[in-house]
């Protein structure tokens, strides 16, 4: 079972999957989580102090390094796809990893054609993501496990509609149609003052490295309306999103024990099928 998580930036995704995780595993439920959070960086709340500057620059140079390495890696097979011959038999093979490898790169390079960002930045990073989010998927739908992903395709699409400036509904089905369906949809909600006032404390807690990587304030706020479109679009199509309120740890564990419950009753009711990439 696949359970994917979206919202605007801020609004406690990652929060919010350890705490489900947390609750389905006290519940007896085999649950794994899939993050997506930025390395070396800190949940943002009152206990919570700076990240000194080496954690900064590590954190900066992490981010950039790791979509770097996937792409040197891609780079160094063969471009036109041919097999490699056995030593053993002189056949053509291909192991299941170079197939799945090819599904995943696929997947990120069909919706990446599809609408592409403006910057040649976000088009690079947001390509490596989608290749390496395809391949966890992939995984996950072969799992007996519960595996929730903090942000995956909804959320990847959101950013692509942002950052390729293009919200043709038409486009956006499009979109949805060629990514994988998750089992579960949760949207997390916050208000506009809580969300700003959030990305204000991150945007603090970043050193300037770090800040490259970031979209600035307006643009994140941007996201909350192409969220609702988002949600509203998917529930025209048929799919139910759950929406959960993110105003603080109590509200977030009240949506959590919301979760486990409907997974309780369809389990009970019945297997849930999968979509793989």
């Amino acid at each position: 079972m696949i359970i994917e998580l979206f919202g605007p930036p801020g609004v406690g995704k990652t929060t919010f999957a350890k705490c489900l995780a947390k609750r389905l595993r006290e519940h007896g439920h085999a649950a794994e989580l899939t993050m997506s959070v930025r390395p070396a960086e800190k949940s943002i709340g009152p206990a919570d102090g700076p990240p000194h500057e080496g954690g900064r620059k590590r954190a900066a140079f992490e981010r950039l390094g790791r979509p770097l390495l996937a792409m040197l890696k891609r780079s160094a097979r063969p471009r036109d796809g041919s097999e490699k011959a056995s030593p053993a038999t002189g056949s053509a093979t291909r192991s299941a990893s170079d197939a799945a490898s090819d599904t995943a790169t696929g997947t990120a390079r069909d919706l990446m054609r599809m609408l592409r960002p403006k910057s040649l930045l976000w088009s690079f990073r947001l390509e490596q993501y989608l290749t390496r989010l395809s391949s966890s998927w992939r995984d996950a739908s072969e799992s007996e496990r519960i595996t929730i992903f903090d942000q995956a395709f909804v959320q990847a699409i959101s950013s692509l509609v942002l950052l390729g400036e293009n919200e043709d509904e038409t486009l956006v089905c499009r979109l949805l149609d060629r990514a994988p369906k998750a089992d579960l949809i949760i949207r997390l909600d916050a208000p506009r003052d809580v969300l700003e006032a959030r990305l204000r404390t991150r945007n603090g807690a970043q050193g300037m490295l770090e800040r490259l990587f970031e979209l600035d304030l307006d643009r994140n706020l941007e996201l909350m309306g192409i969220t609702d479109r988002l949600q509203a679009l998917l529930e025209r199509r048929g799919e139910r999103v759950i929406r959960v309120r993110s105003l603080d740890r109590r509200s977030l564990e009240g949506g959590a024990s919301q979760i486990e419950e409907l997974i309780a009753q369809r389990t009970e009711a019945r297997p849930l099928s999968r979509v793989a990439s």
